[in-house]
């Protein structure tokens, strides 16, 4: 997060100018899980407070053309004279008109040097998590994104009004997405289908063999190849698999936020589905000898994000043997 892009977002310069209580707890969590932005919270206030002190657009062009009159008057010709012309004293109203008309330049010179500053660019902004990592991260618009281990999301740099609000999604993510005051939607695209977004809070993974999405508040429409538009409520996950394979149900909250606070937790899920999480996640490289193995079904919760924990876990549920046999890389038999 830049000075320039926090003080172009609409969010954050309606909290500056017109605080109130919701937004003032806002920026106060912010600040407290993010104590290392203050300083550009700061200069971004600073910057945007005295923005709203330049003059208005009608301001600036009464004062251009009250410039442009002066300088009309200075270029009309007076017949020549060959006479002695007293001296005329510069008055306070003459002062004052210099005065003004100085200030008129500056007022629109400021204004050029503020625009080419701040001007909303085409930059784009590429965030990436290595495996085994969790990042969090503010967009445009304040809000909060939450990205899982092997993951990227790509978005502009700059969000106006004219900009819609889309991020494009490789891998899993937790948003909190600010609801905007003319109901604009926010737009999550992956490679598997698309996410319409009113203000709410859900997760999404898109991963090689899945594609999942879980609302926690709110409303989102998915729009996704060879399927009628889904409309989600508060509570629902929706599950799809391959281009056949359609799962709707009620979504496990703890499972599905637990790797946000770095634990994992599994209920009723797949020794095959693990082992892709691995992979997934930590790049880890999980072999088997008896493929039936593959089919049953685990439920722990392991208190920190340690694979080896999960595997010993495993080792201790079904009576297994694990063998290293590289950094990353394991044989069940």
């Amino acid at each position: 997060m830049t000075v320039a892009s926090l003080a172009t977002s609409e969010h954050f310069q309606n909290h500056c100018l017109q605080p109130t209580a919701q937004s003032v707890q806002y920026w106060e969590q912010q600040l407290f899980q993010f104590p290392e932005q203050r300083a550009v919270f700061e200069e971004a206030k600073a910057l945007v407070l005295s923005l709203a002190l330049l003059p208005s657009d009608e301001e600036v062009l009464e004062a251009f053309l009250d410039f442009k009159k002066e300088i009309n008057n200075l270029q009309i010709e007076q017949p020549t004279k060959l006479v002695s012309l007293p001296k005329k004293k510069v008055t306070k109203i003459n002062s004052l008109k210099v005065i003004s008309t100085a200030a008129s330049i500056l007022f629109l010179l400021s204004i050029g040097v503020w625009q080419f500053f701040l001007a909303p660019t085409t930059a784009t902004i590429q965030l990436t998590t290595n495996y085994g990592e969790v990042k969090t991260h503010l967009l445009p618009d304040g809000s909060k994104v939450i990205l899982n281990a092997n993951s990227s999301l790509i978005f502009k740099e700059h969000w106006t009004t004219n900009t819609q609000r889309e991020v494009q999604l490789d891998g899993e993510a937790f948003f909190e997405i600010i609801k905007k005051s003319d109901n604009e939607q926010f737009i999550v695209q992956t490679n598997k289908g698309t996410i319409q977004v009113l203000g709410t809070s859900f997760n999404v993974k898109q991963r090689a063999t899945a594609f999942e999405v879980a609302l926690l508040e709110g409303a989102v429409a998915l729009s996704i190849p060879k399927y009628p538009i889904i409309k989600m409520e508060p509570g629902e996950l929706v599950q799809i698999e391959g281009s056949d394979k359609y799962d709707r149900r009620t979504a496990d909250v703890d499972a599905v936020s637990a790797w946000r606070f770095k634990r994992m937790v599994f209920k009723e899920l797949t020794i095959a589905k693990v082992i892709q999480r691995l992979k997934d996640e930590f790049d880890w490289k999980v072999t088997v000898n008896d493929q039936n193995l593959l089919k049953r079904k685990i439920t722990a919760t392991i208190p920190k994000n340690d694979p080896e924990l999960l595997l010993k876990a495993l080792s201790e549920i079904y009576d297994l043997q694990i063998e290293q046999l590289t950094t990353k890389a394991y044989l069940i038999k």
